[in-house]
């Protein structure tokens, strides 16, 4: 324990909230030397633009199917628009509901045809999450798609080991955006995925019949692409980067408390955020998501990040790529790359 204990405090200095870093090809390429140059632009631009085609459906359609007298938005217990809504559905309360199609028959069978939210999309952080998430696809396929053009591609690093580049080798503003924006969303985007699918859909019927295509990109095919980036980029993780991820969601907090207090809506945006009918229970879970949550969340990124590091290494090694630079006797350390020489470690976390 004690040991961990100072590895994480090595991260929590000041020269780590530089956003610089000793190999800037890391936000170029994948970890892994058997995908090419090439191949990794062109999976990050396809993904983007994928992902920005149901971005732009989920805005134009206010997020989703509606089925009748299920609520709102299907990312909370409470429907903030109840009125709206049973104007709309055509049935009231009644629940006289006799359509049997099913949810995913037709990609845009029940999209919200007559959606009078407009503006209120922009209430939910599903929708923040999903458009941050969308950011970061963006400038990462931008950044990593200008580089591949702008540079001979057969030159870019593509070892999983220490980096040769000279040491003043500066990253470029797009590259440390693309970093800030990787922090930000990589953990809120999974935690908003695991919140839904294990705390929502198991227990609320109208979210179980709300499901539709456009919810599962939202709400978990995004979750797997973050996930599955882990592994695939070779993207640094800073621990003390957490501050990005506290400043998304304290925007966000600061944001529904100034909604509330403006009267925005009927009911509360989520039902754990009813500051006016139970300030100290939504006051103690939101210190708890602070004090507890973010802090496992990124713990568990930075892990996952050193395993795939450690994977690289150990799996993915050539004689061009580990001559010289990591000895023989690494392979009996396996995960413990802080016992590596500093030289050997550096570009690695």
């Amino acid at each position: 324990m004690k040991v961990l204990i100072t590895k994480v405090r090595q991260h929590f200095v000041l020269d780590k909230l530089r956003l610089q870093h000793d190999d800037p090809h890391r936000f170029y390429r994948s970890e892994w030397s058997f995908i090419s140059p090439f191949a990794y632009t062109a999976y990050r631009v396809i993904l983007a633009l994928y992902f920005l085609s149901w971005f732009i459906i989920s805005v134009v359609y206010g997020g989703g199917i509606v089925v009748e007298n299920a609520g709102g938005d299907i990312t909370g217990r409470e429907e903030p628009f109840p009125s709206e809504h049973n104007n709309r559905s055509g049935t009231g309360s009644s629940g006289n509901n006799t359509s049997t199609q099913a949810p995913f028959a037709n990609i845009t069978t029940g999209l919200r045809q007559d959606q009078p939210h407009g503006w209120r999309w922009t209430i939910y952080l599903t929708n923040w999450t999903f458009t941050v998430f969308n950011v970061y696809l963006l400038i990462a396929a931008v950044n990593v798609a200008q580089h591949y053009f702008t540079t001979d591609s057969t030159r870019v690093v593509v070892s999983n080991q220490p980096n040769q580049t000279n040491s003043t080798h500066r990253m470029s503003t797009l590259s440390k955006t693309h970093w800030v924006v990787y922090n930000m969303q990589a953990g809120l985007t999974i935690m908003v995925c695991f919140g839904f699918w294990t705390l929502l859909v198991p227990f609320d019927r109208r979210v179980r019949e709300s499901l539709d295509v456009t919810s599962i990109h939202v709400h978990l095919l995004n979750g797997i692409v973050t996930l599955g980036d882990i592994f695939i980029v070779a993207l640094p993780i800073n621990l003390f980067h957490i501050m990005f991820t506290y400043i998304f969601a304290g925007t966000y907090i600061v944001f529904s408390l100034i909604f509330w207090g403006a009267g925005g809506t009927p009911n509360p945006i989520y039902g754990f955020l009813n500051y006016g009918k139970t300030p100290a229970i939504t006051s103690g879970l939101l210190v708890g998501f602070a004090l507890v949550v973010i802090p496992l969340m990124w713990l568990g990124i930075y892990g996952l990040t050193r395993l795939r590091h450690w994977l690289s290494w150990k799996y993915d090694r050539t004689d061009g790529k580990t001559s010289g630079q990591i000895p023989s006797t690494a392979s009996t350390q396996a995960f413990d790359l802080d016992a590596l020489p500093p030289k050997n470690r550096e570009g690695l976390i």
